[in-house]
């Protein structure tokens, strides 16, 4: 049997009811705790016993502190006197037990007791959350704006969706630990005044590991959405770079507090190598993506390549469900034919593209987008997005955009749409089936025939994966 285990623990700073009863379970079951890390207390065994254990909290201390203070030892000193033991410290907590059944408490003034929770809370625990709930609330906003304007887009990313759950995650737990710890201590504050006794704290430790199974699960999603892909590499790279600059800060911290640096001097090198990691970060992030997309379509090597005043210029010949040959015929040979995809569980989109060389005038290009709308009840919302990206354009009034509704029989389809410039018809239709839809740009004006037949092919047009 191992001597020791480390747990991942889910409790709020001042859930200190929560954390006594949890750890005189962990005592039943023959685990006592010696050390709180950033990365999950660590228990050592024991002969199963019944001990009490009680939480206070020390201001003055911080994370950053090379050692306990002599006031904090005499504290600890004082405690000892009284038949409490201390089991770990981390920054303020301090956490001690007894085996006595019935010892005697360490604090007996509620209001005192508050006092220190909340001095505890302010030096770092709710700024922090506060942080959080200010970008969780930037980068929601962000989402749901853009998930208004191009859902499409939105929805048929992996990654956009995975953000957009992540940020309401983080959003709901940052809102539960700020409103839930002053929610407690106005009503902790009036019953110590009123009544001088100690409320019992309510933390959100279930809620905690719900919102950390979530994340995980939404994560395995996204990852696994992309396999195969180069995307899923970089968010692989950019995970465990993140998670090199976590274990980093937390190496420079711990060293310099073993070189017994002032707690000054290592909060600011730590703080500093966290920006300066993270700067690298985002850099070579950066870096990789460009490198990646600036190569043409990453992983896949093109057909051919040419030169138009002094740039390369690559040619790809991808298969497309409907080309140009498909509706006239043509004997140029320098098409370029391109695809694009990408899908989520919500939805998938493929974007094709069939363009001539540059400077190869006269000859007509097609780019069409097929979007699969997984979730039903999704559609409509989905339509009315892609009609609104175009007549919601910031020049829309300007350049008299509209959209009018044509029958869609057609092209074989429930409904269709033509798109309008000043007042002129634009040779861009969206054309509705009953699961997907497709946006298509003729680069000619395409005749009755052509667009029954193009819409004989595109209705037959497998779910894009």
């Amino acid at each position: 049997m191992k001597n020791k285990k480390r747990r991942l623990e889910t409790f709020s700073l001042y859930d200190h009811t929560g954390i006594e009863r949890h750890l005189e379970r962990m005592a039943k079951k023959g685990w006592l705790l010696e050390e709180m890390t950033s990365f999950g207390w660590i228990y050592r065994a024991i002969e199963p016993r019944e001990l009490k254990f009680t939480v206070t909290y020390y201001p003055a201390a911080s994370a950053f502190d090379p050692e306990p203070s002599e006031k904090q030892r005499t504290y600890w000193d004082f405690c000892r006197q009284d038949g409490w033991k201390l089991a770990a410290a981390s920054a303020q907590m301090q956490v001690f037990y007894s085996e006595e059944k019935e010892p005697y408490p360490i604090e007996t003034d509620p209001l005192l007791q508050l006092q220190g929770i909340r001095k505890t809370m302010k030096k770092g625990y709710l700024p922090v959350y506060l942080i959080l709930l200010l970008l969780g609330l930037m980068q929601g906003v962000l989402f749901w704006g853009n998930l208004w304007e191009e859902p499409v887009r939105i929805l048929s990313s992996s990654t956009a969706l995975y953000n957009g759950v992540a940020f309401t995650l983080l959003i709901l737990l940052s809102a539960a630990e700020i409103f839930g710890y002053f929610r407690w201590y106005r009503r902790a504050q009036t019953a110590a005044k009123l009544t001088g006794s100690f409320l019992e704290t309510r933390g959100h430790s279930r809620l905690q590991k719900i919102i950390l199974l979530l994340f995980a699960l939404a994560f395995l999603l996204w990852i696994l959405s992309m396999a195969g892909k180069w995307e899923m590499w970089i968010a692989l790279l950019a995970m465990g770079l993140m998670l090199s600059i976590l274990l980093a800060v937390n190496g420079v911290k711990t060293l310099l507090k073993r070189k017994k640096a002032p707690a000054g001097v290592n909060r600011t090198l730590t703080i500093l190598s966290s920006f300066v990691l993270s700067f690298a970060l985002m850099t070579g992030t950066v870096f990789v993506i460009l490198r990646a997309v600036g190569s043409g379509r990453p992983g896949e090597a093109p057909a051919a390549t040419y030169e138009f005043r002094g740039q390369v210029y690559e040619v790809y010949h991808d298969h497309l469900p409907l080309t140009v040959e498909d509706l006239m015929q043509t004997d140029y040979q320098g098409y370029s034919y391109e695809y694009m995809n990408r899908s989520s569980p919500l939805a998938a989109q493929m974007e094709a593209r069939q363009r001539p060389r540059l400077g190869d005038t006269g000859q007509p290009d097609l780019t069409y987008t097929i979007t699969t709308v997984k979730l039903p009840a999704l559609y409509e919302f989905c339509r009315d997005g892609v009609l609104r990206e175009f007549t919601g354009d910031r020049n829309a009034s300007l350049l008299g955009y509209r959209v009018v509704e044509e029958d869609g029989s057609l092209w074989g389809a429930d409904q269709a749409y033509q798109y309008y410039s000043d007042g002129q018809p634009m040779n861009r239709y969206l054309v509705c089936y009953d699961d997907h839809m497709v946006e298509i740009w003729f680069g000619w004006e395409p005749t009755q025939e052509q667009m029954e037949r193009a819409g004989s092919i595109l209705k037959q047009v497998p779910e894009v994966s």
